[in-house]
């Protein structure tokens, strides 16, 4: 065995371990930044939009591992929105002071870490702990209920002049005073420099975004306030000795849903993950050299013999493709499933002891993978369109790869359940199968699929065919 294949047996046995979700404490020296996450650190954006499995709860982590004492992750999911709306039917907030809410909630962390933090004025920080009763170990929910039902003098912070009027206790403040009382606390922080990350994650969790169930639901508010209250904050304290950093993260089929006058505002706040082939490929070389010690070139995985360097791929078999090149046409450009099939491919590469991976090894390893590209792709559009499953039944026993555009719609009409559905009501149902790239549009000379054109849209073309990826898991032979 040749140095380079012992290389990449180091390699494949490295991958072969790989985890799909981050692990804390190991992201500060895994992390891939693309020029995207470089400039939403440098800039320090409030927003990163992105698929799932494209590296938000990465970004996260790295952000975590980096500055331990100075960052914390909020889980969205695990926010008592019932008080929120209990709240709201029954008139004490209105859509507005959602904005309001978000901001007590993100001040209150804030004044958590600078009770903790060194240097403070320590007569302060002990006033804080034992009149805001903090416990940097309890739990969001039950702190955040904390927050909103403290009881504290106003003059014993020395607080008093931040609103008007004889009110005496926070308690007895409505909202936006609440927002100016913590606002004053902060303030006190300015004798010395110190920087905080609040990190939002998560918001999809416990919600459906279906139509009008989506519309009609509070969750657009929720979200969008937390927008809100993220910029203004960040654009508040960006600046100066006490610098307070929010960043939410957010799917961005979520955002792209949602309906505020200020949304292009945020949008100059905020970075989208879209990951090129060659990011992708960098980020493969840099976990396997940063994991080993060993300089890795993506390229030299692969065989490169006239006989094994290509897939026999298209009707008939008259086409062929590069193994590299069909390794990333069987993924969605997504680190997490660039990840998985590189780790299926890694492991029979090592049970088969082949030096390097070859036309061979890709079909053996591709099931398993395209198996969970499968069940990834229903986890992340169950919430948008219920009958996913279904409707990947359906296209299974067709036993057909490409569609006439009514062919298809016919299909899903049939998967989707006993209640007729409209042509317009199909061609939606056929726009979310494209925007997840479970589909993908039929060029003259090739299929766009939006996970490589970002940018494209569904807009009622004829010619469709199923993701390369997702053929295996619906017992296709190609």
């Amino acid at each position: 065995m040749n140095e380079n294949s012992e290389i990449n047996r180091l390699f494949f046995s490295t991958a072969s371990q790989w985890k799909i979700y981050p692990t804390p404490g190991k992201m500060d020296k895994l992390f891939y930044p693309t020029a995207a996450l470089e400039r939403a650190i440098l800039q320090r954006f409030g927003l990163l939009i992105g698929r799932k499995g494209t590296g938000k709860t990465a970004f996260a982590q790295h952000l975590i591992d980096k500055s331990p004492s100075a960052t914390r992750l909020i889980n969205f999911g695990k926010f008592p929105f019932s008080d929120m709306k209990q709240n709201r039917e029954e008139g004490i907030i209105d859509n507005f002071s959602f904005v309001n809410t978000w901001k007590t909630i993100i001040l209150n962390a804030f004044i958590e870490f600078l009770a903790e933090a060194e240097g403070f004025d320590p007569l302060y920080e002990r006033k804080l702990k034992k009149l805001l009763k903090i416990d940097p170990n309890l739990a969001l929910e039950p702190a955040a209920r904390r927050w909103n039902n403290l009881e504290f003098s106003l003059s014993a912070l020395g607080v008093e002049g931040a609103v008007s009027g004889r009110r005496e206790n926070y308690s007895e403040l409505s909202l936006s005073e609440k927002v100016e009382c913590l606002e004053e606390i902060v303030a006190r922080a300015t004798q010395r420099n110190i920087e905080f990350t609040l990190i939002f994650d998560e918001l999809d969790l416990g919600f459906s975004f279906l139509g009008t169930e989506f519309s009609n639901s509070d969750y657009p508010s929720i979200l969008s306030s937390l927008l809100r209250a993220s910029y203004e904050i960040n654009g508040r304290y960006s600046e100066g000795p006490v610098r307070l950093h929010t960043l939410v993260l957010i799917r961005d089929d979520i955002f792209d849903v949602l309906v505020d006058p200020d949304k292009n505002k945020w949008l100059d706040d905020a970075a989208k993950l879209e990951w090129t082939r060659t990011e992708l490929k960098k980020m493969v070389e840099h976990l396997l050299s940063s994991s080993t010690g060993r300089s890795c070139d993506f390229e030299a995985l692969f065989d490169r013999s006239i006989r094994q360097s290509k897939m026999v791929v298209g009707k008939g078999g008259k086409s062929h493709v590069r193994l590299s090149e069909y390794f990333f046409e069987c993924t969605q450009r997504r680190p997490r499933d660039v990840i998985m099939f590189l780790r299926e491919i890694s492991s029979i590469a090592l049970q088969e002891k082949k030096p390097t991976i070859d036309a061979f090894i890709i079909p053996e390893s591709e099931r398993k993978y395209s198996e969970r590209l499968k069940q990834e792709l229903v986890d992340e559009i169950h919430s948008v369109l219920p009958e996913i499953s279904e409707i990947f039944d359906a296209i299974s026993y067709s036993g057909r790869v490409r569609f006439k555009k009514e062919e298809l719609m016919s299909l899903v009409g049939r998967a989707v359940g006993t209640i007729q559905k409209s042509d317009s009501q199909l061609l939606k149902i056929l726009a979310i199968l494209y925007y997840f790239s479970v589909i993908g549009v039929v060029g003259n000379a090739n299929i766009i699929y939006k996970c490589e054109r970002p940018g494209s849209r569904f807009i009622g073309q004829n010619n469709l065919e199923l993701h390369p990826g997702l053929r295996m898991a619906i017992n296709f032979n190609h």
